[in-house]
């Protein structure tokens, strides 16, 4: 059997998606799992033992959209013939490559249940489920019903790790826990202000590592380092996605917002806690006594819910819950 998924971007949504093919490769022992991605996010599928190949696209840094996708178009048709090709992300880009691909039967979400309700055009069979429902029981229902299984939401609560990475990064500390912590995200409004955190840092007598990705990130975590009075903290060097993964597994509890890194250190079965502000935490999160979120809009139920309404002391508060559970 001949599988492919289709899910180009972006790294949270990608690891999100992941966590279903170790169950595909469970019930298909023998089959040929291919993924295709935006090639600017591939890397981290390479930490992924249960994919057979990788297929980078060159799509997100495109300057021709037409003679890109013509490109691939013409690329793709020569790809191997797949029994069935499942696209997770509903968007026309992502319709587009599954279309493009030869497979006896090619599956996604329906006009209702897309991002893009135009995406649902190049599908042989469109999968009805609320797009407002939370997404691992969306990817579980489209993976059951492209494949025939029967993955349940309490088989993702249980999961394995599914991003591996030889041994550990190991940190010099003075006390016995060390806590992660993400200082950026995607967008302003779902950093935590950093003044906050310092008082996190400022309360607990343990170690801290702080991660960034852009040089205003690095420079976030340099006024953070620079405001706590414990010496009880330092800044990541810059890493790459795969030495990223290697970085967190030696973590104790992993603290972010609403970002792909605090998805990979769910992936890798690492305590978390995340914290939400303007976004619908319940739409794509599986919380539980290990992955805990804090969400402003639970603080302040309201619609202007920012990231600034989470006392530090909310985090303290869940921080110690988690160790007195490990």
């Amino acid at each position: 059997m001949k599988i492919a998924i289709v899910r180009l971007s972006s790294l949270g949504d990608i690891v999100q998606t992941l966590v279903v093919v170790q169950y595909i490769r469970r019930n298909f022992p023998s089959a040929s799992i291919d993924w295709y991605v935006d090639a600017s996010l591939s890397e981290i599928l390479e930490t992924n033992n249960d994919l057979d190949n990788i297929i980078p696209l060159n799509i997100r840094n495109s300057k021709n959209i037409l003679v890109t996708y013509f490109s691939l178009f013409l690329f793709l048709r020569k790809s191997k013939i797949y029994d069935f090709v499942i696209d997770y992300q509903g968007l026309l880009k992502s319709a587009l490559i599954a279309g493009f691909l030869n497979s006896k039967k090619t599956y996604g979400f329906s006009y209702k249940s897309c991002r893009e309700a135009f995406a649902s055009f190049f599908y042989d069979e469109r999968i009805k489920i609320p797009y407002s429902e939370n997404i691992y029981k969306r990817y579980i229902y489209l993976t059951n019903k492209a494949l025939n299984i029967n993955i349940s939401l309490n088989d993702l609560y249980h999961k394995d790790i599914f991003l591996h990475v030889s041994g550990k990064t190991y940190v010099a500390k003075k006390s016995k826990i060390l806590i992660g912590y993400f200082v950026g995200a995607s967008r302003k409004d779902k950093i935590y202000p950093h003044s906050l955190f310092i008082d996190v840092m400022n309360f607990l007598d343990y170690d801290f590592v702080l991660y960034w990705g852009s040089d205003k990130e690095h420079q976030i975590a340099k006024e953070i380092i620079s405001g706590s009075k414990r010496n009880n903290a330092y800044i990541s060097e810059k890493l790459s996605l795969t030495k990223l993964v290697k970085a967190i597994s030696s973590v104790d509890i992993f603290i972010g917002g609403d970002t792909g890194i605090s998805y990979i250190a769910w992936a890798m079965n690492i305590p978390t806690i995340t914290l939400f502000g303007p976004t619908n935490s319940s739409r794509i999160t599986l919380p539980s006594n290990r992955n805990i979120v804090i969400d402003a809009q639970t603080v302040n139920p309201n619609i202007n819910a920012k990231m600034s309404d989470i006392p530090p002391r909310e985090i303290i508060k869940n921080i110690k819950v988690i160790l007195s559970s490990l």
